[in-house]
Formats: C-alpha cells, structure tokens, sequence
C-alpha cells in the first residue's frame, strides 16, 4: 500500500516536473537568438521533436504555448504561436489516423508545416527574409539533434552510457540552451555565468572531465555567440579545469579557487569593476549550494537522478541472496555432518576369537551347568581339569566347525548327563555366533558406506558455502564497454552485468528490442579478449526484452578419438569407456577393464564407470568416489572387480587428475618428449578400501594424451609405443587411436586375446 501511494506521488511529481521543464525549454530556444537577428525560431525545433518522438500533443501543447509567448508578448508572435499549436494539435490527430512508417518523411512534413507560420507572419521584413529563412533551416537541423538526445534519454537515461553521435547531438542541444540563457542579463550580469559557475562546482562532481570541459567550453562558445564577447571563453573553460582539480579537496577550497580564479581574469583582461563584483557574488553563491551538497547528499542526489525509480541495487540484492544462501548451505552440510556421525558411531566392533570362546564356555558354565546336581563336584572340586576340557571341546568345534562326542575325555563323557547337550549347545552358539559376525560385518560395511557417502555430501555443501561466501566480482569497466560497444552494433543493452570467476567471465545482458547473437558474441569476445558463448535466454520483465546468459570458454578444449577390439568369439566387450562434461570446463575420460571378458566383465566395468560419472557429476572428491564406488562392488558383486583408468579434465584451471587402479600406464606427447603414468593400486572391489594414488599434471596446447588398456598393453613394449607416438605425424586422434589399435592386432595376427581399447585426447586452443 505504501509503494503504491508513493508511486502516485513520484507520478505527481513527474508530470508536474515535465510540465514546467517543457515550458523552460520552450523558452531558453525561443530566447537563443545570434548577435544581431531578433527572429525567435528555436522552439519550433522542440516542437518538432516532441511529435516525433510520439509524445501525446495534448501534454506538451499547454507548457509549449506558455513558453514561446512569455520570450515575446507581441501581437504577431501570438499568431505565430496559436498558428503553431493548431497545426501541433492538427498534425497529432492525423498521425493516429494516418499512419506514415517512415521517419525520415515524416520528419520533413512536420518541419515544413511547422516552420511556414514563422515565414509567413515574418514576412513583411524583408531586408532580413533571407536571415529568417537561414534560420529556419539551422533549426530543422537542430530538430535532428533534439530527437537523438530525446531519445537517447527516454531510452538510456541518466545511467547508462552514450554513443558519440548521441554525445554530439547533447552537446548542440546544450550549446542552444545555453545561448538562449546567454540573452537573459539581469542588472548587467549574464545569467550564462550562473550555468558555467554550476558546472564548474557542482557538475565536475556528477561529470567526467571531458564532459566538464566541453560543457563549460560550450556555455562560453554560446555567450560568444550572443554578445561576441569571446574572451568569457578563456574564463569558463577556467572555471572548469578548476572545478575538477578541487572537486575531490574539498568544496570550500574550490570555492576559493574559481573565485581567485574570477578576481585573476577580470583583474588583468575586464575592466568592468561592478561586473567583476557581479561574478563574485555569483561565485559565493553557487559555492554555498556546492558547500550544501555533502558527499552523503551527493550518493542520494546521484541515486535519484542516475537510477530509474524503484530500482533496487543488482549488487545489494545478489550479495544479500549470497549470504542467505550460504548459511543455509552451511546449516544444511553441519546437519549431513551429524548424520555422518550418528552411522559411525552406529558401527560395532566385531568380537574377537578368544572373547567369543570365552562367551560360549561362561554361556555353557551358567545356563547349562547351572542347576546340574554335580556342578560343585566339576567346577569345584575338578574346576581346572572341567574348563580346560569345555575350552578344549569349544577350540576343536572353533577350528573344525563342530565339536562331537568323540572329543569329549572319558571320564566326562561317562559321568556327565548333558554331554550331548552341552556339545549341541557348543556347535549352535558357535553357528550362531559366526553368523553374527558376518552379518555385523555387512552392517559395518553399509554403514560406512553411507557414512563415506553423508560426509561427501556434506563437504560439497560445504564447498559451496565457503564459494557462496566469498561473494561475487563484478568487472563494472567491462560492464560499461559492453553495453556501449552493443550500443555501437545497434543493440539496446539497458543492463550489462559481468562477473569475473578467476580466470573467466559469467554476463547477463538485458537487451531491449532486437539483438543478433553473433554480434553479442563477437562484442563479447572482443571486450574479454577471449571466446565467449550464449548459454541460455530468457524473457525480460516486458515483452521487448530478453535476458541473455553468457560465459567466456576456456582458453583450452579438446577433441577425442576412441578404437575399441573385443575378445576373439566375445559378442560384447568387457571393457567399458566414457568421455563425458561433468561441470563447465570439466570432463572426465575413464576406460574400466572387468575381470574377465564378455558380457560379466562389461558388467562390472560398465557399473563401476557408471557410479563413477554420477559422482563426479555430483561434485564429489576423487578419494570419496573411489572408495565409495569400491565398497559397492566389494559388497555388491562377489568376486567381481575392474581395472580402472581416469583422466580428469579441468580447463579453467588448467590441470589434470590421473587415477590409476590396477589400469596400465598412460602416455602424453608434449614438445616432442613422451611423459609416462605408470600405474598403481589394485583393482577396484578387489579389496575392502583402497587409498587412490592422484598424480596431477599440467595441460598445454597440443597435448596428446594416451590411455589403453591391458588388452593393449600386453602386446607392446612400452618403449616401442612411447617411439611410435613420438615420431607419428597424425594428429587427429580418431586416427592415432586407431592405428595404435591396429599395430597391436597385427602382432597377433588379428586374434584379440583379450579387451582392447584405446583412447587419444588432443588439446587445443580455443
């Protein structure tokens, strides 16, 4: 409710705002009149762009009659004006019926209508018609002008970047304001020093220099032209360059500067003493204002004025859902982080032989001989002899899996009644008990493996907590180039965000109207100097726009190639491959070679290189996949286990994980030298963990990386394939793959003894 009466008041006070601004306007351009011509044509020029620009006449009629008739309240400038504001009001209301796409011709038909009133009424002054009809023409020309900064304004507004002919079309419109105030004089003083003193003092603080500069060289050009006093110049262009050496001091020290600045000039070039008190008192003035304007007042004014209404911050918002989003990340990785807790501490620890011998004889001495009537003659009178038999019986039960009356002594055989129940008793608890263990072994197992598998979770979550936290780099410079550089390929770019991530660039690009994605791309890529790419896009918050995500590629990709032979009389092949993107600029390559061959081996390789691409794509570390991947098949699958070969890729880094398990050496050609892998560990789900060896290399342009299998492997000596990759030519790698795999089938004549498979990955650059 709040927003929305707040609203209506900010529209109150916009069209309050526009109504009084068009009257000023009207009458600064119909006051901006050459030394020496009394002809007030200017306004007309507004008027022209007003309709062009689509502005409803019935707004800006009003403002625009009151502000060409105050300038001069004569009988024929009142005909002039009512003559102007019916064919305004004339041309409007055919323009909704006739719709005339060109703009061009439109142009030209509303600027002979609307300047034929001031030919005609002007007329009778004939010895200065043809200054009139000058005139008219310089103000058609500054028409063009007019529209272009309209609508560079209505479009861009205050923050958003101009293009140069935008630039130049502000600065003659500025140049015309400027001369129509260069003709107001009160008590001599000419209120254009006013202009110049406030872009000097206060305009340094909101303008770059450049801007400064010309703003107030402009302002001197104009009272040069309307009272060719072309010394004031010098003076304004003073003014300005004083304004921005002082304009980060302090405002009071510039105050003093552009007024010893003042007494300086007029001291040894003006001779008008009452003109240079003038100046003064106009100094003070405005550097009191300036002195009003603290730098808390300036972010506001700048806020206000540089900043669409209602416009939330970009950064505060993205920085407020960062730090939202990271503490639930942490939160929710601390909640994972006690579930891993509560499965570790739900692991037990299996009982050892002797503690278990010792439960199943206490066991037997408590429920069995507890109520036997020769118990005080057995354990008391014969106690040592009676445990050292019952451990005996339950050590051979223990060792040969079932005791029997056999190895019972006889003295306790004849005079022991529950004999056969006591040896029954020793074979069911020890049964039971080995039972037990196997399957709190099994529990163990699954436990961890859940454990392993929480405590990964939890250290992604808290992974992208602490990225979360770190917050986000926004490249304003390369924002700005952007959106201007859009501008240039004719593209309305109303926001430009790019955010730098180490070493490349995300960007959201809010476009209005039409755009071409090869020229984005091609802006892109010239504004980071690397290659970028289109991602996604969106609809904008209004039909006539469009999001666009981008993001610039690494500085490395790669291509592959892979050959593959099966086992001689094999239908499938046991070994199994993958080249898959897990992430933006990360890929892995693993080959998995299953015990065996056929269909059970491609079982095993294919599930163990499944699970590993799912874990990669969920962002786990290299050690927690491994073991995880590794328990299952341990526990899973009896007696099955693979070979397993894996190259991680990460371009944006520029690096690469190899892990080798039971999997054979790995080659890569670099600068005509061959670096060797050599491979380490066991297979996978041979063993109940494994401790995976990460052996990280760089990656450069025109790498060849090599990875086999032990089909492969077995046929050549590694110093001959080391040879062969170092002096071959080819680098394609469908085709390197595929002659590797050749050279090793002729050494057999053709006959595959086992799986082959070869994979050859290029680098290049991108």
């Amino acid at each position: 409710m709040t927003s929305t009466k707040n609203y209506k008041i900010y529209e109150n006070i916009k069209i309050v705002a526009t109504f009084f601004i068009i009257v000023l306007i009207t009458i600064l351009l119909n006051n901006a009149k050459i030394h020496g011509t009394d002809f007030n044509v200017f306004g007309v020029s507004f008027a022209i762009a007003l309709l062009i620009i689509n502005l409803n006449a019935f707004k800006f009629i009003i403002p625009y009659f009151i502000g060409s008739i105050v300038v001069n309240i004569t009988l024929t400038n009142l005909l002039v004006v009512l003559t102007e504001s019916a064919l305004i009001i004339l041309i409007f209301l055919l323009s909704k019926k006739v719709k005339i796409k060109n703009e061009r011709i439109k142009f030209v038909i509303y600027s002979i209508l609307l300047v034929i009133p001031k030919i005609v009424f002007n007329f009778s002054k004939n010895e200065k018609f043809v200054v009139l009809i000058f005139l008219c023409v310089i103000a058609i020309f500054l028409s063009c002008a007019i529209i272009t900064s309209l609508k560079a304004f209505l479009k861009r507004h205050l923050k958003n970047k101009y293009l140069i002919d935008e630039k130049i079309s502000f600065y003659i419109f500025w140049f015309v304001l400027c001369l129509g105030v260069s003709n107001f004089c009160v008590a001599n003083f000419n209120l254009v020093f006013l202009v110049a003193l406030m872009v000097a003092m206060i305009g340094s603080r909101f303008f770059d220099n450049n801007e400064t500069i010309i703003l107030n060289a402009l302002a001197g050009v104009s009272l040069a032209t309307a009272t060719m006093q072309l010394e004031f110049c010098v003076l304004f262009c003073l003014y300005a360059l004083v304004g921005m050496i002082f304009k980060n001091v302090n405002a009071f020290v510039t105050l003093i500067a552009v007024m010893v600045c003042d007494v300086f000039f007029n001291a040894f070039f003006i001779a008008d003493v009452v003109f240079k008190i003038d100046s003064l008192i106009a100094c003070l003035v405005i550097g009191i204002i300036n002195l009003c304007i603290t730098k808390k007042r300036l972010g506001k004014i700048k806020q206000y004025f540089f900043t669409k209404y209602f416009e939330y911050s970009e950064v505060s918002y993205i920085e407020k859902e960062r730090a939202i989003i990271s503490n639930k990340l942490f939160n929710i990785s601390n909640i994972f982080k006690e579930m891993q807790n509560v499965f570790l501490q739900m692991v037990k620890t299996n009982i050892s032989d002797d503690e278990l011998k010792r439960m199943i004889a206490d066991e037997i001495s408590v429920k069995l001989c507890g109520g036997c009537i020769n118990r005080k003659k057995c354990y008391f009178v014969n106690g040592k002899e009676t445990t050292e038999f019952i451990d005996a019986i339950i050590e051979t039960a223990y060792r040969r899996g079932k005791a029997t009356l056999l190895d019972v002594p006889p003295y306790l055989a004849s005079g022991c009644e529950k004999i056969n129940t006591i040896i029954n008793k020793i074979n069911e608890l020890l049964k039971s008990s080995k039972q037990g263990s196997v399957i709190t072994e099994n529990l163990n197992s699954s436990r961890l493996l859940i454990a392993d598998e929480l405590g990964g979770i939890s250290n992604i979550l808290e992974e992208l907590g602490v990225i979360s936290n770190k917050g986000v780099q926004f490249d304003e410079v390369v924002s700005n180039i952007i959106k201007e550089d859009l501008a240039y390929s004719n593209m309305l770019c109303v926001s430009a965000t790019a955010i730098k991530n180490k070493n490349w660039y995300n960007f959201v690009l809010c476009i209005q109207g039409s755009y071409d994605n090869n020229n984005i791309i091609q802006v892109l890529n010239n504004v980071v100097k690397r290659k970028c790419e289109i991602i996604n896009i969106e609809d904008g918050s209004i039909p006539t726009q469009k999001i666009i995500y981008a993001q610039s590629k690494p500085e490395l990709d790669f291509v592959f190639g892979k050959a593959s032979k099966n086992k001689s009389g094999n239908i499938v092949c046991g070994d199994s491959k993958t080249v898959i993107k897990v992430d933006e600029g990360k890929y892995l390559i693993a080959v998995g070679d299953g015990m065996g061959s056929g269909t059970d081996a491609n079982k095993t390789s294919s599930l163990a290189i499944s699970l590993i691409e799912n874990f990669y794509k969920a962002g786990f570390s290299h050690d927690i996949i491994i073991n995880s991947v590794n328990k299952l098949l341990n526990n899973v699958l009896e007696e099955s286990y693979s070979t397993l070969d894996l190259c991680a890729l990460d371009f944006y880094a520029g690096n690469a994980d190899f892990i080798k398990l039971g999997a054979p050496y790995s080659l890569i050609k670099r600068n005509n030298k061959i670096i060797e892998l050599q491979k380490s560990g066991l297979p996978i789900g041979a063993v109940d963990s494994v401790s995976p060896v990460v052996t990280k290399e760089l990656i450069l342009c025109d790498d060849l990386i090599v990875l086999i299998s032990d089909g492969v492997s077995d046929l050549f000596d590694i110093e001959e394939l080391k040879e062969f990759i170092l002096n071959t030519t080819k680098t394609n790698p469908q085709s390197l793959a595929e002659e590797i795999l050749n050279i090793a089938l002729q050494k057999v004549d053709g006959f595959a003894n086992d799986d082959m498979t070869v994979i050859v990955l290029k680098i290049f650059k991108n």
